[in-house]
């Protein structure tokens, strides 16, 4: 349809470009699709290596800086020394950009998200800390189901997110919470095994 409009070439690259854009949210939003449907038939796989968790923290982030930066949102990684632990690098990344991304969305303009890791004993705790809307406690306990959204949205959001981030987190022999008040904020804390799950996919 391009080579036949009549178009000049600077408005025939824009459309392209809307092209491209809306072809990547589509394959975003297939991808999300397919993850929510093996982790609801229990096939959702996950490929353990020892890896420092804030370097992954670090890859997480660099790709949203220019997201928060344009909306004056501090991003930022919590640091106080290396965190590893045996995950799935790629699922585990998955995971932070999803929490990074609704962060992000409900976050105030000048406001502030930072990501971080600790250990906890066996475990480690990888956490998003935003200072948005926060979530209404009745809907805190169904915020990591499929298609279930809290909070402020504009609806850049299918509802999958955080059913995926549960997914990962129980992949691993982990769990995901959520811990918010209500005008101050959220920590959505994924909370992983330090050897990682005891079988591999």
């Amino acid at each position: 349809i391009l080579l036949d409009l009549s178009l000049n070439e600077e408005e025939r690259r824009r459309q392209a470009e809307m092209i491209h854009r809306s072809g990547k949210r589509m394959q975003s939003l297939i991808g999300d699709l397919l993850d929510a449907s093996r982790i609801e038939a229990g096939i959702f796989v996950v490929r353990p290596s020892k890896e420092d968790l804030v370097m992954l923290l670090d890859e997480a982030v660099s790709m949203f800086e220019m997201r928060a930066s344009s909306r004056s949102i501090n991003l930022s990684v919590e640091k106080s020394g290396p965190v590893v632990a045996r995950v799935d690098r790629d699922r585990i990344i998955q995971a932070v950009s999803n929490l990074l991304d609704n962060a992000i969305r409900v976050t105030p303009e000048g406001g502030s998200v930072t990501a971080s890791s600790t250990y906890d004993g066996s475990s480690v705790r990888v956490s998003v800390t935003d200072n948005g809307p926060g979530v209404a406690p009745d809907v805190g306990g169904r915020i990591f189901d499929r298609f279930s959204q809290g909070g402020k949205r504009d609806g850049g959001s299918a509802g999958l997110g955080l059913a995926i981030v549960k997914g990962v987190a129980s992949a691993h022999g982990g769990t995901a919470e959520v811990d918010s008040t209500l005008g101050k904020g959220s920590t959505f804390t994924m909370t992983l095994p330090v050897d990682g799950p005891v079988t591999e996919g």
